[in-house]
């Protein structure tokens, strides 16, 4: 289980330099998340991710340069959510 409360996004970088250059302005994450990482019979990695709750508050994404955010995210809420890895490969 990883327990995470109120991290800062602008502080990190997206994962692959974010949409068309974009930058993460501001917003902080909250979650509850369990994951199992195992190897099948093929030495294949089987992973499994869930969250019990992930709570983003004041989100907001623009394009690098750019004065005001091309997104804004006041309020989102996730509960209990399931990651089929095997789904989006």
């Amino acid at each position: 289980m990883l327990n995470f409360e109120a991290v800062k996004a602008a502080r990190y970088p997206l994962p692959g330099g974010g949409p068309a250059g974009g930058e993460v302005r501001d917003g902080s994450l909250s979650g509850n998340l369990r994951y199992r990482v195992a190897l099948d019979d093929k030495g294949e990695a089987d992973i499994d991710l869930s969250a019990d709750t992930l709570a983003v508050r004041d989100f907001a994404l623009a394009l690098k340069g750019a004065k005001v955010a091309a997104v804004k995210v006041p309020e989102l809420d996730v509960r209990e959510a399931v990651l089929d890895p095997a789904r989006t490969a």
